[in-house]
This record gives structure tokens, sequence and C-alpha cells, in this order.
């Protein structure tokens, strides 16, 4: 677990839960995690938010709002995909552990991702009404992710929104995050 500011945690694969964390608005990220890719989409969003949450320079509208980023990205030791790895267990097994705590999963696919996995994570919470998708046009998989969005009906922003669309979006439309008042992003 990382403290970044007294508003704002961080907790990767394999972390424990504590039962505080329960109080927090919790942003799952989903989507593309390429290990070693140049662009880590993840450490930027966790940037942009460190510094809406900060207490002393960051948006006042947050100072009294604490939440809990759930980042599955952490270096992968053996990243053989099967039941006799546990670390691939242990960590498919905290994923799905918090996609169930989460209250928003935002997947974003990344134009020049190649993994598919994360397409798991979308058909799991298509019907949650708490997920959120950035998706450029020509990434790979585009197709599938169209058609599933067709038929569940949840929007997908593309490659040109950036973390305050998809926040205003968020605080709009997920149940948790937009009874909370006087957000005006």
């Amino acid at each position: 677990m990382q403290q970044i500011n007294e508003n704002l945690v961080v907790i990767t694969a394999g972390e424990p839960w504590e039962e505080a964390m329960n109080d927090y608005l919790k942003i799952y990220l989903g989507g593309s995690i390429d290990l070693g890719e140049k662009f880590n989409w993840h450490g930027k969003f966790i940037q942009g938010m460190t510094k809406l949450t900060d207490p002393m320079n960051g948006d006042p509208r947050y100072n009294d709002k604490k939440f809990l980023i759930m980042s599955p990205r952490v270096p992968v030791m053996n990243p053989s995909p099967t039941l006799d790895n546990v670390e691939f267990v242990n960590k498919k097994r905290w994923e799905f552990d918090m996609l169930k705590k989460c209250d928003v999963v935002f997947c974003n696919f990344l134009k020049k991702a190649t993994t598919p996995g994360a397409i798991n994570e979308l058909m799991l919470m298509a019907t949650s009404g708490k997920l959120v998708v950035r998706c450029p046009l020509d990434y790979f998989n585009y197709p599938t992710i169209k058609v599933i969005s067709d038929s569940f009906g949840f929007p997908i922003f593309g490659e040109t929104a950036n973390t305050l669309d998809i926040l205003q979006y968020i605080f709009s439309n997920i149940p948790k995050f937009s009874n909370i008042q006087n957000y005006g992003l």
C-alpha cells in the first residue's frame, strides 16, 4: 500500500485489503497492461489523481474525499498463465476480488497493446453499472469491445478523452461517485 497523500492511497496486486478501505472511493484500473510497454498509463493516471487530490495544491473540492486506486500492474517474475504458477493464480484472485470491491472500473485500452486478457475484465463488469471504457478505434480488438458496448449499454470514450473527461463521467454516472455533490467537474 502506498499512501500518496492524505486523500489518495494506491494498492497493487497482492497487497492485502484493509477494512478502512471500504469507506474510500475505489477506482480499479483495468484494460491494457503490456508489461514493459513504454507508456505506463497506470502511472500517468495515478500522477493525475495525485495532483488533483493534493491537500495543499490540488482541487479543494477533493480535500475531504478519500480515493483508493487499485492497480493490478506489478512486475511479474513468472508470466506463464498456468495453474501451477502460484504467482499467476494469486494475482488473478486479487484482481477478481478487487473487481468485486471497487466502485468503478476504468478499462483503458492502448492503441498498440497486444494482450487480449483485458477483455475478460470488460466482460465480467459489462452489466455492473460501474464500467468506464476508453478505447481508440485502431486498437486491434476494438470491434469486439464495440459489440460488447452495444450489447450491454456502456459508453466508449475515444483516445482523445483525457483523465478529466473520464473523471467527469465517473462523477456524473457511477452511483457511489454521483452521490457526492458539488464537484462541478
